[in-house]
């Protein structure tokens, strides 16, 4: 049986193109996998460009109909880079075997740029691309 894995990033434009080296990740270590991507309605022919994802959702307030979609695909994995209230809701309701995100760490961030601690941040967190292909990789691996 063919792997189904959805990899959701919705917004902003620049974060959805960095979303696109997991893709080509995952493509380039398991090239029988199906990858589709969800992403917000403006940026779906963005994502339509790319040649190993084999299908886009976008996603434009009409949860309901899409999530009735998304679950009749049962796919295996969901790889969840944007982790926001939302993206939470999508991947609950899809139900895959395997759910891979990671910590954003929304308070800390705020913390430091309230206190002006610039220089305090790191770049694996100011870098989510490195982050989500470090993800990726774990994901193979296993």
């Amino acid at each position: 049986m063919i792997e189904k894995i959805l990899v959701i990033r919705f917004s902003s434009m620049g974060d959805v193109i960095l979303a696109i080296p997991v893709v080509e990740a995952i493509k380039q270590s398991k090239p029988d996998v199906i990858v589709d991507f969800l992403t917000r309605r403006q940026y779906a022919c963005l994502i339509d460009q790319f040649t190993e994802v084999d299908r886009t959702y976008s996603y434009d307030n009409n949860m309901r109909s899409l999530l009735k979609e998304l679950k009749k695909q049962k796919y295996d994995t969901v790889i969840d880079l944007q982790k926001n209230p939302r993206s939470i809701i999508f991947t609950v309701r899809i139900n895959p075997k395997t759910v891979v995100s990671y910590p954003k760490r929304r308070l800390q961030r705020e913390f430091l740029i309230r206190q002006h601690k610039f220089r305090s941040v790191s770049y694996t967190h100011l870098r989510a691309h490195e982050t989500s292909l470090h993800l990726v990789c774990r994901l193979l691996l296993e």
